[in-house]
């Protein structure tokens, strides 16, 4: 399945501005498979585990990307007006009397945005708008915070600023240090572990590559290979059984 290149009926807010066509960028493909899958772990102990669970359907795991590389990716200061003017996706766009462009429907929502630094860094830009369209708050972070940030956001009505203020940052942003996406996927999570910056309930590696085959079937096996490229992003979790799956429930 080709990687979702527009999402008419309902707009996504996961984007991806990197180049990451598997055919002429296969690393930034690869980078990318094991962001989404390192998106499936979670801080939290109960509840939506998955950030994009609140995301439409079909595919809420996987990033609306913009395919024209040809010129310069469009930087995350552009995002929403690049996405609905381009697009001419005219239902999420108003103007006041003196013509300036606003976004109403995207305002205190959270984007979530891969860029050539998230592939590069392991770490994911969250970003909050203005009613321009233009940032009003935005972090890096690692993927596995994402989950709590996005469930007090949505149903709590929290705001990014709140949450990645550093009064927060033991709760919401603990041990924020870029990660080493060259390495296999089961060794970056073991070795978060291991120096304590993220707590799996039950964890050992058997639980973690058990886990991994739930929500990303086949991707090990590939990996193993050398064949990260070869993935398939339609095989991971998807729909309702993300909004269920929580990480850190043992399978035992």
């Amino acid at each position: 399945m080709p990687l979702i290149k527009r999402i008419r009926h309902a707009p996504k807010q996961f984007f991806c501005l990197a180049p990451v066509d598997r055919e002429s960028h296969a690393t930034n493909y690869t980078r990318l498979v094991k962001l989404l899958i390192l998106l499936f772990t979670s801080q939290r102990r109960g509840g939506k585990s998955h950030p994009m669970s609140f995301e439409p359907d079909p595919y809420p795991q996987i990033p609306a990307v913009f395919p024209d590389h040809t010129r310069s990716s469009p930087a995350p200061e552009a995002l929403i007006p690049q996405y609905c003017l381009e697009s001419a996706d005219f239902r999420y766009i108003s103007m006041t009397h003196a013509g300036t462009v606003l976004f109403p429907r995207f305002y205190n929502n959270i984007f979530t945005v891969i860029d050539q630094e998230a592939l590069n860094t392991g770490q994911l830009i969250m970003l909050e708008l203005h009613v321009n369209g233009l940032i009003k708050d935005r972090t890096r972070l690692r993927p596995w915070h994402a989950g709590e940030i996005m469930l007090f956001h949505n149903v709590q009505g929290w705001p990014l600023a709140e949450m990645i203020d550093s009064s927060n940052h033991a709760r919401f942003l603990y041990k924020n240090n870029p990660l080493d996406l060259s390495q296999p996927l089961v060794d970056i999570i073991d070795s978060a572990q291991q120096k304590r910056e993220i707590d799996i309930n039950g964890y050992t590696r058997e639980l973690l590559t058990a886990q991994l085959e739930i929500f990303a079937p086949g991707y090990l096996a590939l990996e193993r290979q050398g064949l990260e490229a070869q993935y398939d992003l339609a095989n991971l979790l998807s729909g309702d059984d993300i909004r269920d799956y929580n990480f850190m429930v043992p399978l035992r």
